[in-house]
């Protein structure tokens, strides 16, 4: 499958190609020059060697001596039609190539709408068993998990059902506190986020408790509260502040609210869903990276969060169902057992897109009678999501 990525390349070989015939019509008009032979405009008398400027036979007067007024040699003409016909070919290519780079697009935007269409159907078909099967007494579907009010989970997962009992707020809840770059942090809420549109109490708060620069390296840490990602090694990123508000917001957590992160990488968006509710947990595929969000984790104090190596694509389905989940990494589709784990009632919040191309960032809320309502946010641009995302992406390319 044609990517966008393709189109500097593209520009690159016509700049290129077009150089080159520009070159070779120099060349032409050069050649054409060194092959024209001395002849009279008027009678086609031949010049060579003569040293008048007048012509011998018909007494034509020249401008100089030796410079004819006669038509350019085969030799000229031949240079000049073969830059012609590259510049031609090269054109034409290069329109050719553009729209098939177009259309290929186009086809993969509609296909993974097409498989965002199917995870809705599966997920509200699914969620329909759910309740039918409450009704009847007969074993959960398709889920694996029966309907449960807001603030309530149940341990039915993988089949294994038992009491329901309500969320709880854990009793080692530590939200570490410090002043170190508190005016920086201050800052950053006010010009930063308050400023574009972030509203929710409880996430600027917990965009000003949580230190930006225990979770950057030590050679970024004097950009810790710039409005910009930030590179935290293995080709991953923190993400800009603004963004890590806007998507925390979008979740509607409270202090009871189970959430899931997909894609632990430095730890900060953990720490700040931590500041809102203790019951967070975070999948970094990237194992360097969640050993040392890991070890941040521990240094600071956030002991609520529960952290693990894994591939964040099947979700962490021993402590579904979730009341909000939050993607920090982009796959070409919203998995589809993130949407199981889903509460309802709950939302996730994820960039969606290929890689190479700008995503959308869009928050999907799981009804009470599982149907899925989608809202885009703003558009991002994310890593891509790797492990089993790459793989379907992959496949579904080839086909």
């Amino acid at each position: 499958m044609w990517s966008v990525s393709l189109f500097p390349i593209l520009g690159v070989a016509l700049l290129v190609g077009v150089v080159a015939g520009v070159v070779l019509l120099i060349k032409g008009q050069r050649r054409g020059r060194e092959g024209t032979d001395p002849t009279c405009g008027q009678c086609g008398y031949n010049l060579t060697g003569s040293e008048s400027n007048r012509c011998p036979e018909c007494g034509t007067l020249f401008i100089e001596a030796g410079v004819t007024l006669g038509n350019p040699s085969p030799k000229r003409t031949r240079w000049v039609w073969v830059s012609v016909l590259v510049l031609s070919i090269l054109l034409v290519g290069g329109i050719g190539l553009s729209v098939s780079l177009t259309a290929a697009r186009r086809a993969q935007v509609q296909a993974a709408q097409a498989r965002l269409r199917a995870v809705y159907a599966q997920a509200a078909a699914a969620q329909a068993q759910q309740q039918k099967s409450s009704h009847t007494g007969s074993a959960p579907a398709a889920l694996g998990k029966r309907p449960v009010r807001q603030q309530q989970s149940t341990s039915s997962i993988n089949g294994q059902t038992g009491a329901s009992r309500p969320v709880s707020i854990k009793a080692a809840w530590n939200r570490p506190r410090t002043e170190e770059a508190e005016d920086k942090r201050r800052e950053m809420v006010s010009s930063q986020i308050e400023a574009r549109g972030v509203r929710d109490p409880g996430v600027l708060d917990a965009m000003r408790n949580v230190p930006r620069h225990w979770f950057v390296s030590s050679r970024s840490r004097n950009r810790a509260y710039n409005d910009r990602p930030l590179p935290i090694g293995e080709g991953q990123t923190i993400s800009q502040p603004y963004i890590v508000a806007l998507m925390t917001e979008s979740l509607r957590l409270t202090a009871e609210s189970k959430v899931l992160e997909i894609g632990t990488g430095s730890g900060y968006q953990a720490a700040v869903l931590s500041d809102i509710t203790p019951h967070v947990f975070t999948i970094e595929i990237v194992e360097p990276l969640a050993r040392r969000a890991i070890a941040t984790f521990k240094k600071h104090g956030y002991d609520s969060i529960e952290a693990r190596v894994g591939d964040g694509y099947a979700g962490w389905v021993e402590h579904a169902p979730y009341d909000g989940i939050i993607v920090t990494c982009a796959p070409d589709h919203i998995p589809p057992k993130l949407i199981e784990q889903l509460r309802a009632g709950g939302r996730i919040c994820i960039p969606v897109g290929g890689e190479g191309v700008v995503q959308e960032l869009v928050v999907v809320t799981k009804g009470e009678d599982g149907r899925l309502k989608q809202e885009s946010l703003v558009p991002v641009q994310f890593v891509p999501m790797t492990g089993e995302a790459r793989t379907r992406e992959a496949g579904d390319s080839s086909d």
